[in-house]
């Protein structure tokens, strides 16, 4: 029996808390060690866009922890620039460390391993060969042709009679965020029938920061979630997966979680004199808190203040930090039904004009005109 440890968008990132970023990863690499893992595979983003000199040294020497135990194999994410992993292909640790940005099979003989490695499938770059396409012929250009490498690596494979593992950053769909909303506005989607061709016993994917199983053909393709939450959006929990084969056979996985502070996102509205809050009631022991609220322009002075007792409130039951964040909800002005009794589209943005006290001076004839060409866009036939 083998056991793989897999992590995935960990965003090293030395603009936001890196030493928190640190001790996570630290604790990463001890667990896996003592658990027994013998390789680490790593499903992209791990650094941001914006990298700089401390957040791919704080990498680097992670990735040197994780090679005492075994070789390191990962993709390219969204989040990468090109040549940023590269360096840490040479960087020298106990076992050897290899990132891809073009997709292509590692095998680990010693483990009965066959990795296939699908880094992000950038969109944009195949739009710039295809000059004068659509985005969706480049979107069905980019999926036959990912399905053609998809086809190659599980030919490449067959070299060996290993355990399979697909490992990925992409969008599958069918993915759901944090708050199980559908992921919209990715630049290429791809089904599990895109992937089953390369017939990998497991499929580990990164990119979606909700940890998630989907079904790829008859196995399954499991989305790690992202070691420690990046943003307010994403409150569900963190870690890493370990699998565990079995000579040729992929024999199942198991999530451990990692030990961070959940991000609780409380929300109020001011009204009356009083301020509500969604988690008057609820744990927030051991987690950090946003507090976000609505509130009146002309009350905003009050409303902070009803806003500084639940912080002090939610503190007192155990919240590591409160931050306050005042939605101020603009004033209703008196003229504004003006603009609902106003007939034709010149009058109603007149109207609008008027009610937030807008004067366009000389360029009112040509913002009407403007609006002319809209309206008859809008109500073409």
């Amino acid at each position: 029996m083998s056991l793989i440890a897999f992590v995935t968008d960990q965003h090293f990132d030395g603009h936001n808390d890196l030493e928190e970023t640190v001790r996570v990863h630290n604790w990463i690499a001890d667990d896996a060690r003592a658990r027994g893992c013998e390789a680490t595979l790593l499903g992209g983003d791990a650094l941001e866009k914006r990298s700089i000199p401390s957040d791919r040294n704080a990498l680097g020497a992670w990735l040197l922890r994780l090679a005492e135990f075994g070789p390191v194999v990962g993709d390219y994410g969204n989040h990468e620039i090109e040549g940023d992993l590269d360096l840490y292909n040479d960087l020298g640790g106990k076992h050897p460390i290899t990132f891809y940005s073009q997709p292509a099979v590692h095998f680990l003989p010693e483990l009965q391993l066959a990795i296939g490695c699908v880094p992000w499938p950038h969109l944009g770059a195949l739009l710039a060969r295809l000059d004068g396409v659509s985005a969706e012929q480049a979107q069905n250009a980019a999926r036959d042709l990912l399905r053609t490498i998809i086809l190659g690596l599980g030919a490449e494979m067959d070299r060996q009679p290993f355990a399979r593992i697909g490992l990925a950053h992409l969008m599958l769909s069918g993915a759901t965020t944090d708050h199980d909303q559908p992921v919209r506005g990715s630049e290429l989607v791809l089904s599990g029938a895109d992937l089953a061709p390369m017939r990998a016993g497991i499929w580990l994917l990164g990119h979606i920061h909700a940890q998630q199983v989907l079904k790829i053909g008859d196995v399954e393709g499991v989305y790690g979630g992202g070691t420690e939450h990046c943003n307010w959006g994403e409150p569900g929990q963190k870690g890493y997966t370990i699998v565990r084969t079995d000579g040729p056979r992929i024999v199942g996985y198991e999530r451990i979680p990692t030990p961070v502070a959940p991000m609780v996102l409380a929300q109020g509205v001011f009204a009356d004199g009083s301020l509500s809050n969604s988690y008057a009631h609820r744990d927030v022991a051991g987690a950090d808190v946003r507090f976000r609220f609505h509130c009146p322009i002309d009350q905003r002075e009050s409303a902070k203040a009803a806003a500084e007792a639940i912080k002090a409130d939610l503190l007192a039951r155990g919240a590591l930090s409160v931050t306050l964040e005042d939605l101020v909800d603009a004033e209703t002005r008196a003229r504004a039904p003006d603009v609902a009794l106003a007939k034709g589209h010149r009058e109603k943005l007149e109207a609008h004009w008027a009610s937030v006290g807008f004067d366009p001076g000389p360029r009112r004839a040509a913002l009407l005109a403007k609006a002319d060409q809209l309206h008859e866009a809008t109500h073409e036939a």
